[in-house]
């Protein structure tokens, strides 16, 4: 049994990890120091569904300390849909969404082939569902209000490549697509930015919308996994992958790369923009997780790293048990997130309207 799907969360007195089962449908929460959550299910792990999908998705919403997780219905590209669920921090159903119930979906009504890729939510805590319809290769996204009512209007598509996947910026509530792409024989790291409304691109990112990152010796890489980064009133995409290399051994290393807010390459991360983690495995598909932890300005980055032939998609009934890594990124090189925390900001009245103004954005701010 291995994770699915992990975050890091603060939930107002203290930080820790929230990781859901391959295996089940169960969610652990993890304390800072390494330890479980006594109080949340039992012994820290709480059992939110009876079905034994691998596909799962765990995500935080900071604006009302929910944890929110969508769960496949099925396997790998079938048509089953999913459901999503909304827990308190003490791992008890939300009762604000849908009664404490699960919320079925479908990406159209018609149920077609498509499997969830992430779940997300926004500055007000609406959450959005993306997904991938094989078809015809788009990226589907289902948005969802706080008391868990879908949100029919919000409908935006994109065609894509190789599994994309599905950002958004819960600050500006604008929204990312994130996979690969070829350029000749090479295939990149891909980061597409779309407009506020979510129906086209905006050309001010990158090459006309579009980011793209070579890594160096590599034929294949592809993004499996996008967080952001805010400091300072900068903002900064952090993107994590598999790319499989063009040497003899052509081992798929996890390669993570940091983008500035334009689509431009960080280069004061890693070298030139890109560092990778070695591993042994071949495959280039297999999912990578990522995370940051502001506390103490750290980037988590979690995926496989052993040969095993199950995977995180794998129907088989028993899982072999292979190595998982989690590694540990020191974010120094941007901004400290922690002394970027402890900004004084300016507050002062409008004298014409009944609310405060402040000197610079805030987002997750204690006062």
């Amino acid at each position: 049994e291995t994770p699915a799907s992990f975050c890091i969360f603060f939930n107002g007195s203290g930080w820790g990890y929230l990781v859901t089962s391959s295996k089940s449908g169960k969610i652990a929460r993890i304390l800072d120091n390494g330890s479980f959550f006594s109080t949340f299910g039992t012994n820290g792990i709480y059992t939110y569904s009876a079905s034994s999908t691998p596909i799962s998705f765990v995500n935080y919403d900071w604006e009302n300390y929910k944890i929110i997780i969508c769960q496949s219905n099925g396997g790998f590209f079938d048509s089953n849909g999913g459901n999503i669920y909304r827990l308190n921090p003490n791992g008890t159903p939300d009762t604000t969404f849908n009664n404490g119930n699960p919320v079925s979906f479908y990406f159209n009504s018609s149920g077609h082939t498509v499997t969830p890729s992430s779940i997300q939510s926004d500055e007000e805590g609406s959450i959005y569902v993306s997904g991938y319809y094989t078809a015809t290769s788009y990226i589907c996204v289902a948005k969802f209000t706080t008391t868990g009512t879908r949100v029919w209007s919000y409908n935006p598509s994109e065609i894509g490549t190789t599994v994309p996947g599905y950002f958004i910026d819960a600050a500006d509530n604008t929204s990312y697509s994130f996979g690969s792409s070829w350029s000749g024989s090479v295939s990149q790291m891909t980061v597409r930015k779309h407009n506020a409304a979510g129906t086209g691109l905006d050309t001010s990112f990158g090459t006309n919308g579009s980011a793209f990152i070579t890594v160096p010796d590599a034929y294949y890489a592809n993004i499996k996994s996008v967080v952001g980064q805010y400091s300072d009133n900068d903002f900064k995409i952090i993107v994590a992958g598999r790319s499989r290399e063009q040497s003899s051994s052509a081992m798929a290393n996890i390669s993570v790369a940091r983008l500035n807010s334009d689509g431009s390459l960080d280069t004061t991360f890693g070298t030139n923009g890109i560092t990778s983690v070695p591993t042994n495995l071949s495959s280039y598909t297999l999912h990578v997780a990522s995370a940051i932890d502001y506390e103490t300005g750290k980037l988590y980055i979690m995926g496989k790293t052993g040969a095993a032939a199950v995977g995180r998609y794998s129907q088989q009934s028993t899982l072999t048990t292979v190595p998982v890594s989690l590694s540990k990124l020191n974010l120094s090189s941007l901004l400290s997130v922690p002394s970027s925390a402890k900004n004084e900001v300016t507050i002062f009245p409008n004298p014409a309207q009944d609310f405060l103004n402040f000197s610079e954005k805030l987002k997750d701010a204690t006062i």
